[in-house]
């Protein structure tokens, strides 16, 4: 009992303290980080939004899309996007609630704008954005 009775202070003192310091503690930590200039934060806010309201402007078809696909896609992910190594990116459509979901653009990207953003970012991997610095 005694044991139980020292590990529940314990628990407490160690609650209190640690609530006490977050309260209290507003120490300042010099030449830690810098504030992000404009353009560096400008680099980085590459997200799109639904309605596509940051694009870039821009014009394709769907020959000089096939032209892309061909040169960028098809290697990894096949020549009609079923059959690379990679994931597939048709069909699963109406599969994301079944017991074998398949997770392909139909099924699973809920807009172009979201798989723009994301190809944009990623794809292909050698050319992705990870750190637009």
């Amino acid at each position: 009992m005694f044991k139980v009775q020292s590990q529940l202070m314990l628990g407490l003192v160690l609650i209190s303290t640690t609530i006490q310091l977050s309260a209290t503690d507003t120490r300042r930590f010099p030449n830690l980080g810098s504030a992000a200039s404009e353009e560096q934060i400008n680099r980085w806010d590459i997200a799109i939004g639904p309605n596509g309201g940051e694009l870039p402007a821009g014009q394709g078809t769907v020959a000089k899309g096939r032209e892309v696909y061909a040169v960028k896609c098809a290697y990894c992910h096949g020549a009609t996007g079923k059959e690379g190594p990679d994931p597939r990116l048709v069909g699963g459509k109406g599969t994301l609630n079944s017991e074998h979901p398949v997770l392909t653009i139909g099924s699973y990207w809920p807009y172009a704008t979201t798989l723009y953003d994301y190809i944009n970012r990623a794809m292909p991997p050698s050319c992705s954005q990870e750190d637009p610095s």
